[in-house]
């Protein structure tokens, strides 16, 4: 008959049996926290916490391993001395500076580290310095074949010596926080999954990939909504090839130009258009990226079929409006060109009979008949001003407008433009200056088309210029340089330098500029008043009589040689310059 066990065996036993029966509610507890309806670091926090009050620990610690940049991150960290402490969280640690914890990451093997370990790592025992730990149990989350990361037990009062049973304790609840880890990547995965669909769906695109050697592709729920096909008639998604071949208006078009693209490249783009799906033939822009073995053979194509028809019949509407309003755009032009013609030669036999009468050449006139007749005839001429504009704006827009080139004294005419405004500028006591030594003394430019660039430009500055102002018009060389380019930046050509010379790349450029002091423009002003019918919104403004077209024309004309046309001004009342570069090329440059 066996002996009885001593009071004391029966003493050791109970502290046994309860220690068991402590380690399997904290296992359970742990458990229930998992399937529990809690978010992921609740779940994580409960584990921590269950962990220091079974093992009697006074932290811990749970990170997550992140293999590709060799790091792990601090989940959550409760510590019983400072139980409000949460620095900890969120930090990121790079393993390349701590081996130890890598050995234990890599090798799936649980770690204890002592503070007075000699043996220890540097960089470790270093770490625990820092944050006065003396012992750290360092045990990996591992779920099946894989470690996700890192449960720490840690003593920061004094050190401790673990035994056993409190390791497998802590292992055991390590295998529930991998748990828990696994179960938050399997659901971001799957709300990833998710969002990427709803993302499919909002962009229209499909995803997909082609097994050459099943010869089957695997479509994403997209590519059966693009395409009009029932998915629950395809499990898996599996499709055999000829489904998506028979998708297409013309498949053995699309087919060869698919497998020439595929064979001579790793991405290649396609475009086709679909046989009618629900009445409707749909625009499908293809992405593919292709897989091979390591002798170049294919093995997988992976597509993303994007759905552009409504893309494409906007591009279709767009092409149609642009047609129908250069169509309306020309019809214009013609209209007020042939009305121009109307009004122009009435007009000039009403201004001419005018000058005859006003001339007195039908007989004597009174002061007062004589003051209506000479309002008569400014009033015609301004309106024939107008008029002249109009048709020749008209000329430029319709395409009508050729220059006629010719070789052209440069300084000889800016020198006479500038005496066609001398009687306005000696009557407002306007001083005048021309600077133009530096120039050549020909260029080759349609003469008559540069002199009214000139004079617009001149014209508009005494119209605009006060009293006793000043007018400066100044010509120079440029050569081709970061100058030219600063001053021509943001700035696009009218027509392509290609398209009116031979060689599209001149050496030299000719800048004429026109400075006056007169009211100044606002930055606002600076690129509109280049536009027809547009004139300067100011009060100082209003009083100057204009058509509005004067400059429009000016650029038109500019554009017609290559050239670009542009305003400066520091703003209004501080007097306004106007610039315009041409290329100065040879006769012998320019296309026939």
């Amino acid at each position: 008959m066996p002996d009885k066990p001593t009071y004391s065996q029966l003493e050791n036993r109970l502290t046994t049996v309860e220690q068991e029966v402590k380690e399997l509610l904290a296992l359970y507890r742990a458990a229930t926290k998992i399937g529990a309806n809690l978010s992921f670091r609740q779940t994580l926090d409960a584990i921590a916490v269950n962990i220091i009050d079974t093992i009697h620990a006074n932290g811990c610690s749970i990170s997550k391993w992140h293999p590709n940049k060799n790091h792990i991150e601090t989940l959550t960290d409760h510590n019983k001395t400072y139980p409000e402490a949460t620095d900890n969280i969120g930090q990121i640690y790079d393993l390349k500076d701590y081996p130890a914890t890598l050995r234990a990451l890599t090798s799936g093997q649980t770690l204890l580290i002592k503070i007075d370990d000699p043996t220890a790592d540097m960089a470790e025992i270093a770490l625990m310095r820092k944050h006065e730990i003396f012992t750290n149990l360092v045990v990996p989350l591992k779920a099946k074949d894989r470690v996700l990361g890192l449960l720490e037990i840690y003593e920061d009062l004094e050190p401790r010596e673990y035994t056993l049973r409190e390791i497998r304790l802590a292992e055991s609840l390590a295998a529930r926080a991998a748990t828990a880890l696994e179960n938050a990547e399997l659901y971001e995965k799957a709300r990833a999954e998710q969002d990427l669909r709803r993302a499919q769906h909002i962009s229209k695109i499909g995803s997909w990939y082609y097994d050459r050697k099943s010869e089957t592709e695997i479509w994403s729920d997209e590519c059966f909504r693009i395409y009009g096909i029932n998915k629950d008639d395809y499990p898996g998604g599996v499709v055999p090839e000829s489904l998506s071949s028979s998708m297409c208006s013309n498949p053995q078009e699309v087919e060869e130009r698919s497998v020439s693209l595929a064979e001579k490249y790793d991405t290649y783009e396609i475009e086709f258009t679909t046989v009618p799906i629900n009445g409707q033939m749909k625009s499908i822009h293809s992405y593919c990226d292709v897989e091979r073995d390591d002798h170049g053979n294919i093995l997988k194509i992976f597509g993303a079929d994007h759905d552009i028809t409504e893309r494409k019949q906007a591009e279709l509407k767009m092409l149609q409006a642009q047609k129908n309003a250069e169509a309306a755009n020309r019809a214009k032009s013609d209209f007020l060109a042939n009305m121009s013609h109307e009004l122009r030669t009435p007009l000039n036999h009403i201004i001419g009979f005018t000058e005859l009468v006003a001339d007195e050449n039908c007989g004597e006139l009174n002061p007062m008949q004589k003051e209506y007749l000479t309002d008569a005839i400014s009033g015609g001429r301004h309106l024939l001003s107008l008029i002249n504009d109009i048709l020749d704006l008209s000329k430029v827009e319709a395409g009508k407008e050729d220059l006629q080139l010719s070789e052209v004294d440069l300084k000889a005419l800016l020198k006479n433009s500038m005496s066609m405004i001398k009687e306005e500028t000696q009557k407002h006591q306007i001083r005048t200056e021309i600077l133009v030594d530096g120039l050549p003394k020909t260029i080759v430019a349609d003469e008559r088309k540069l002199k009214q660039i000139v004079y617009n430009l001149l014209s508009n500055a005494v119209k605009f210029t006060p009293d006793n102002g000043a007018i400066t018009l100044a010509g120079t060389v440029l050569a081709k340089s970061n100058e030219i380019l600063q001053k021509t930046s943001g700035k696009t050509l009218a027509v392509p330098l290609s398209e009116l010379y031979t060689n599209p790349e001149p050496n030299e450029y000719i800048e004429i500029t026109v400075r006056d002091t007169g009211i100044g423009l606002a930055p606002k002003d600076l690129e509109r008043i280049f536009d027809s019918f547009e004139q300067v919104e100011s009060s100082k403004s209003r009083t100057y009589q204009g058509t509005g077209l004067g400059l429009a024309l000016t650029k038109k004309y500019v554009g017609l040689h290559g050239g670009i046309i542009w305003a400066e001004s520091q703003g209004e009342g501080q007097g306004s310059t106007f610039c315009f570069i041409l290329p100065l090329v040879s006769n012998d440059n320019f296309k026939g």
